[in-house]
């Protein structure tokens, strides 16, 4: 099972976004598509940690033991893995992230370039162009 995410922030109108896919093994079967839009100010970081941590609670809704999460967003990672210090603003939501990763059998952080995470930055380049 891979979750690809992305978050992205707008600078014409100050709200974030995120986007995901969760999928399984045969890269064409999709389980779910993540969509959040927001109508408040948050960091394309905070985004992106939101859209993680619904993928893993998706993820375990449909009973996968194992996910490799695709971010192109090394800070991300590296908060989650716990080797970036947190700004304020963001503990929250990494703590509850690691906390939905704990019953999670296997969870495993690759970074991808932009131009590898297509379908997840499509979906935001919907909401913020």
């Amino acid at each position: 099972m891979s979750l690809n995410v992305d978050g992205a922030w707008s600078v014409h109108d100050p709200k974030a976004a995120c986007g995901g896919i969760l999928r399984d093994h045969v890269k064409d079967n999709f389980k779910e598509l993540l969509h959040a839009d927001w109508k408040y100010i948050c960091s394309v970081v905070q985004s992106e940690l939101w859209v993680i941590f619904h993928g893993i609670n998706l993820a375990r809704e449909h009973g996968f033991s194992s996910l490799e999460i695709h971010s192109d967003s090394k800070d991300v990672i590296r908060m989650v893995k716990g080797l970036k210090d947190l700004h304020v603003r963001d503990k929250c939501t990494v703590d509850a992230t690691k906390a939905c990763i704990v019953p999670l059998m296997n969870v495993h952080f690759v970074h991808v370039f932009r131009v590898r995470n297509k379908v997840a930055d499509h979906l935001l380049s919907m909401v913020c162009p």
